[in-house]
């Protein structure tokens, strides 16, 4: 992003929060806290979770058609051949226990999307798989990181 040419309209910042599992408080934390004003920050991407499965034909947004930023991800989407769609796992848990809802509560656009479940190897059956295997064996464990 150093090189881009054109440069970003806007500033772009990284933000890593820890602490999720114990309630969000790090993304808490920040809200209550921010070094830019939150009225400036156009939006919040959350990748906490990106496919480990391989390549996907679509992109699963967890909390669909809760974010504004919906409208910017699906053309992107498009010209990859992709589809965003609901999460359908309910592993998930939904749009609520991750970081970038402390933003969306305080009015920031937050989107939180992931690599997609219907792999170009191995189709929608290959993806829950590895979901599952995700879920069972890593998720919220030492391997999650």
């Amino acid at each position: 992003m150093a090189h881009q040419q054109p440069k970003p309209e806007r500033s772009v910042v990284f933000l890593a929060v820890t602490l999720e599992e114990s309630g969000l408080l790090g993304s808490k934390y920040y809200v209550a806290h921010p070094t830019f004003p939150l009225d400036k920050i156009a939006g919040v991407i959350n990748i906490d979770a990106m496919s480990v499965a391989g390549r996907a034909k679509d992109v699963t947004v967890t909390g669909f058609g809760s974010s504004e930023l919906e409208d910017i991800l699906k053309p992107l989407a498009a010209a990859q051949d992709r589809t965003p769609h609901g999460a359908t796992s309910e592993q998930s848990g939904g749009y609520f226990p991750t970081d970038h809802f402390n933003f969306a509560k305080a009015g920031v656009p937050a989107l939180y999307a992931d690599g997609g479940e219907d792999l170009r190897e191995g189709g929608v059956e290959a993806g829950r798989k590895a979901a599952a295997d995700y879920g069972a064996n890593r998720y919220h464990g030492p391997k999650d990181d």
